[in-house]
């Protein structure tokens, strides 16, 4: 009888080694959050704006955009050849979802709506790896010649690696700039690098709502 109690207390799952089930958490990069209390513009007759080393929508969200951009997760940023604008700094503009700075408790067109653009090769590198289920991209003018590489948007598992996870082709068959669309190949992968490349289009890559999943620790 002995023995069979050993064993069926050996049997029994251990209260200080049970699985430790990760909670994802998510939050969504707008870009309308550039103009919440971060400044980098000294020139309002360039368009093309360096994204400012300053936006770090993952280590503490903006709430006075709407939506709210970003999220208080900790992670920071680094950007490389990445560019931005907004509605106010450009008339063209049309970002994705029409977010906006709230200002004495209204939208303000002319604060917000803002996206990212690569011109050329642009890189997104993060402290620690995410998952970014979905995001949306397009090109501000349509193809004014055909096209012999497209756009293309890869992942890397690690910052240093020089092979992408999964590298996603955009073509962009659309009669008119600023036609969205969204992407969610890379639903699933861990990352800790996403580079933005226009290639043959010939014309800003644009990409906004990028949405960011994190497990806790």
């Amino acid at each position: 009888m002995a023995f069979i109690i050993v064993l069926a207390t050996l049997s029994l799952p251990s209260v200080d080694g049970a699985a430790h089930t990760p909670k994802s958490q998510s939050a969504i990069i707008t870009f309308s959050g550039l103009w919440n209390g971060v400044s980098p513009y000294t020139n309002d007759a360039d368009l093309h704006r360096p994204m400012p080393s300053t936006y770090q929508p993952l280590m503490e969200a903006e709430p006075h955009t709407k939506p709210v951009d970003g999220g208080s997760f900790g992670i920071r940023i680094g950007w490389e050849n990445a560019y931005c604008s907004n509605h106010g700094l450009n008339g063209s503009v049309r970002d994705h979802t029409g977010d906006a700075v709230i200002v004495s408790g209204a939208p303000s067109r002319e604060l917000g709506g803002g996206v990212m653009f690569a011109l050329g090769q642009s890189t997104m590198t993060f402290s620690r790896p995410v998952e970014i289920p979905a995001l949306f991209w397009t090109f501000y003018e349509p193809a004014t010649q055909p096209v012999l590489e497209n756009g293309t948007i890869a992942v890397y598992r690690n910052a240093s690696d020089k092979t992408p996870l999964k590298s996603v082709e955009v073509p962009y068959p659309d009669a008119q700039g600023y036609a969205w669309h969204q992407l969610t190949s890379f639903a699933g992968l861990k990352i800790s690098k996403i580079v933005f490349d226009p290639r043959g289009q010939g014309t800003g890559l644009n990409i906004d709502d990028i949405t960011v999943q994190i497990d806790d620790k």
